[in-house]
């Protein structure tokens, strides 16, 4: 009897949790590596996702390594 219920419980998290909350879909990710005479790198990334509530979020990063002269 305990082996079901532990069974059950651990079906419901792992089916239940996710269709309760939703997925995020990804609707454009995109990625770029530009490098420079000097041996400067500047990545870039954008990222826009679309959550389950129907709001769009974009999230931006960008990073800059210098060589050491």
């Amino acid at each position: 009897m305990k082996l079901r219920i532990t069974f059950a419980l651990f079906t419901a998290m792992v089916i239940g949790v996710p269709a309760l909350t939703g997925c995020d879909e990804t609707v454009s990710d995109k990625k770029q590596v530009e490098v420079k005479d000097d041996g400067t790198v500047k990545k870039t990334e954008e990222k826009v996702t679309r959550e389950a509530d129907g709001t769009i979020k974009k999230e931006e990063t960008k990073k800059v390594d210098v060589p050491n002269k």
